[in-house]
């Protein structure tokens, strides 16, 4: 079992409370989500109980500090989910599934961070990348009713970031697999590559300016 993500949320009091979330690659073996509240003396890590998943991705709700959202990408080796809790052990959603194409159930075996438009909090949508059978950008409309949308870059993405409304959005995703980087000027609904990737291998890291 290894750690594979982290993110701080702050919460009411301004007070860092530290997530990580963990994969196990042997099968039928799996990962969690474990918390720590930094700011208590002798505070230790608390299993969140997310259930028979490894965890690939994580973070806090851009609305943590009312609502102590965690929002985790999962998979149970055979499916791969978006989950969430609100703070309390053992009660995660049963999520939205990720599918290839919006069809096929797949599995993932790394992630990129969790994207949030800058007014997540009118309009609940998020974006993450994937690698796996179904590697791409998906966007997720609500983790407790709603769906997600396979935006066909067609390659396992490892890293990405968003700006802008939800509706009006710019992505930009790192390939995995190679030195190859993707932008979108219209919320993922075309893609264009870079006419000259950057220098290196694999696993291209990318951040844009707000």
């Amino acid at each position: 079992e290894s750690i594979t993500c982290l993110d701080v949320g702050y919460n009411a009091s301004d007070d860092p409370c530290v997530f990580i979330a963990t994969a196990d690659t042997d099968g039928g073996d799996f990962g969690g989500v474990y918390y720590l509240p930094e700011a208590d003396p002798g505070a230790e890590w608390t299993d969140l109980q997310a259930g028979s998943y490894d965890v690939y991705a994580i973070a806090g709700s851009p609305e943590f500090k009312g609502d102590s959202q965690i929002i985790a990408i999962v998979t149970d080796e055979t499916h791969t989910y978006v989950i969430n809790n609100y703070g309390v052990v053992g009660e995660w959603t049963s999520g939205v599934e990720l599918l290839e194409g919006d069809v096929t159930p797949f599995t993932i075996t790394a992630a990129s961070d969790i994207r949030f438009p800058s007014d997540f909090d009118e309009t609940y949508k998020l974006f993450i990348g994937v690698v796996g059978a179904g590697g791409d950008v998906y966007q997720v409309t609500s983790v407790t009713s709603g769906a997600a949308y396979d935006l066909n870059v067609d390659t396992d993405i490892i890293s990405l970031d968003v700006v802008g409304e939800a509706g009006n959005t710019q992505l930009l995703a790192g390939a995995a697999g190679s030195a190859q980087i993707y932008l979108s000027t219209d919320g993922g609904s075309n893609w264009a590559g870079s006419a000259k990737p950057p220098t290196g291998g694999s696993k291209t890291y990318v951040l844009m300016a707000p």
